[in-house]
């Protein structure tokens, strides 16, 4: 159990970490023949859901494999987001170069004034 122990911390000391936690998945290979108890305690610390099949088996590819696909759609969602306030930062400079006052363009985009002169004051367009 001590050598599972340090898998259970490893996990949980990683688990927010998606990408760094795949990479230890992968190349530990303890967690290979990790029992059903430590996958039971990483599950409910984590809020991680881990498959265990009928037969009391893990299936730590399945678990990696659901990992990648959550971080990719964590990564897409992040751009997406990313995107979207690049749009309405160029919005913003665009109204503002037409003579919009910030008022108008917070109100407009639905972003706070303060958020507005920052985006103004990177592009150096107020001081």
């Amino acid at each position: 159990m001590e050598s599972e122990l340090r898998l259970i911390l490893k996990y949980i000391k990683n688990s927010k970490d998606k990408d760094r936690l795949i990479k230890i998945l992968e190349d530990d290979k303890g967690y290979k023949n990790i029992s059903k108890e430590a996958i039971l305690i990483i599950s409910k610390i984590t809020k991680t859901e881990i498959k265990i099949d009928e037969d009391g088996e893990i299936d730590m590819c399945k678990a990696i494999d659901d990992l990648k696909k959550d971080a990719k759609k964590e990564g897409i969602l992040l751009g997406r987001q990313e995107g979207f306030f690049e749009a309405k930062k160029e919005s913003a400079l665009n109204l503002y170069k037409n003579g919009v006052s910030i008022e108008i363009i917070s109100k407009s985009l639905n972003v706070d004034e303060k958020t507005i002169i920052d985006i103004l004051k990177e592009n150096n367009l107020i001081n």
